[in-house]
C-alpha cells in the first residue's frame, strides 16, 4: 500500500490520544490531528521513529469506552526549513484491532465531517 491509498475514509477528529511507547516510562498525550479505524494522525514537534511500536489510549465523544490500541508509527511529517508551512507530526496505524473495535470508532465518528485540507486552512488564516 502507497501513503495514499486509504481503506478508511479520515474524519477531522481533533482530541487527545495518550500514547506509550519503548523510550518512556509513562503516558505521553498528543493531539490528534484526524482519525479513522485504521489510525491516527498525531500532532507532535518531536515525533517518534518511523516504525516505532505504541499503544494508543483515547475516548470518542458519546462513547463512555475507553480504547486502547496498538500501533505502529508509519508516517513522520516534519518541515524541512523554518519558513516551510505544512503540518509536523506522525502518522500512526493501529495493529490488531477487532471488528467491534473498528466499528465502534466507525460508528463514533459518522457524524464527523473529514479534515480540512491543508490549503484551505492556509488561505483563511
Amino acid at each position: 500500500m502507497s501513503g495514499n491509498e486509504r481503506y478508511e475514509v479520515r474524519k477531522g477528529y481533533r482530541g487527545p490520544v495518550d500514547i506509550v511507547a519503548g523510550l518512556w516510562d509513562q503516558s505521553v498525550t498528543y493531539l490528534c490531528e484526524d482519525l479513522s479505524p485504521g489510525g491516527t494522525f498525531l500532532k507532535t514537534s518531536f515525533p517518534l521513529s518511523i516504525g516505532e511500536t505504541v499503544v494508543c489510549s483515547f475516548r470518542l465523544p458519546g462513547t463512555s469506552r475507553d480504547f486502547d490500541l496498538f500501533g505502529k508509527v508509519t508516517r513522520v511529517e516534519m518541515p524541512r526549513r523554518k519558513g516551510d508551512r505544512g503540518r509536523t507530526g506522525m502518522g500512526v496505524s493501529f495493529r490488531g484491532a477487532s471488528a467491534m473495535e473498528r466499528l465502534l470508532i466507525r460508528s463514533a465518528l459518522r457524524r464527523v465531517p473529514p479534515p480540512v485540507p491543508e490549503q484551505l486552512m492556509l488561505r483563511a488564516a
